[in-house]
């Protein structure tokens, strides 16, 4: 689950409908407007275990390099 930034390249996203998956190729076009992401993914000793992790970007979006991680929900061992 991404989160975005709401600004003018972003509205268009919220007030238009799109078709099937082209969502998230229409945002790939701005990265500076992703302010964070949160995944979750297996871990890499135990597959049947799960992390989440909140990827936080900051105000100048993915691109910039920099990141905050923070687990929210379980651990891997």
């Amino acid at each position: 689950m991404d989160f975005y930034n709401y600004t003018s390249n972003t509205e268009d996203f919220i007030e238009e409908e799109r078709p099937g998956g082209y969502f998230r190729e229409y945002l790939d076009y701005y990265p500076e407007d992703e302010l964070a992401a949160f995944i979750i993914s297996k871990c890499k000793n135990d597959t049947l275990k799960k992390v989440g992790r909140f990827h936080f970007y900051g105000l100048k979006g993915s691109n910039d390099g920099q990141k905050e991680i923070d687990t929210i929900i379980y651990k891997c061992k």
